[in-house]
């Protein structure tokens, strides 16, 4: 059955992960370093949850990696040790999504015009990605791809996150499209897993983010260096 439906993943897949987050989640770790008067949280918060500040590397299986941001917001409030744990978690995720939004990189040059064209060309574009739905649009409008989107789908848009179907459900009931009308294309093993779980008809990694080839090419159908390469697989 041919391709219809392209649903896309962001952070790592449209957006480049480390120069977009990883600045972020310094700044909100500073924060929760500041608010429990602890100097040193800060680079402990990180380290938990995956990325070392000292080498600049971030484990693909970590919660940073993938977990949502809320998890990432919760998790470091209550290491913070605060009375206001809620609150604090809050503050965290605002400064992250703030940040997120009005400095979002691109994977590279031409994101624009290939979203265009794939959209010309009869196929039906969303987002499933593990940030909140109110920033990824938000960073799809900064981006400039937000026209050629029919669906955008955070951890909070009523659907449980990935590696569960149910984002692949809510892009089908949204369009029409049926799952095996599908692509799903992301840089994690949660992208992969969702997409099998729904039963897609091609699961594709990309490696423009934290999960090296070794642990996708097992597990995905095929793997491209970045979705700027798409084309050459949809014919």
């Amino acid at each position: 059955m041919a391709i219809r439906g392209i649903l896309l993943d962001k952070d790592g897949t449209l957006v480049d992960f480390f120069r977009t987050w990883i600045p972020a989640y310094r700044a909100a770790a500073d924060l929760a370093s500041r608010a429990a008067g602890e100097p040193a949280l800060g680079d402990r918060l990180l380290r938990l949850t995956g990325y070392d500040p000292t080498t600049g590397q971030l484990d693909p299986a970590s919660l940073l990696a993938g977990g949502t941001t809320q998890e990432i917001c919760d998790l470091w409030a209550i290491e913070a040790g605060v009375a206001d744990r809620p609150g604090l978690s809050r503050e965290l995720r605002h400064a992250m999504e703030a940040r997120v939004s009005a400095h979002p990189i691109p994977v590279g040059e031409g994101l624009v015009n290939l979203l265009g064209r794939l959209v010309e060309r009869g196929f039906i574009l969303g987002i499933a990605t593990m940030d909140g739905e109110t920033v990824a649009r938000s960073t799809a409008d900064a981006l400039g791809i937000a026209g050629s989107l029919s669906f955008v789908s955070g951890f909070d848009s009523g659907f449980a996150p990935k590696p569960a179907p149910d984002m692949v459900h809510g892009f089908c009931t949204a369009t029409g499209l049926a799952a095996g009308d599908i692509m799903v294309v992301g840089d994690t093993s949660r992208d992969i897993e969702m997409a099998r779980a729904a039963g897609v008809a091609r699961a594709v990694a990309v490696l423009t983010g934290a999960t090296p080839v070794e642990a996708l090419s097992p597990i995905a159908d095929i793997v491209i260096e970045s979705v700027l390469d798409i084309e050459s697989i949809l014919g």
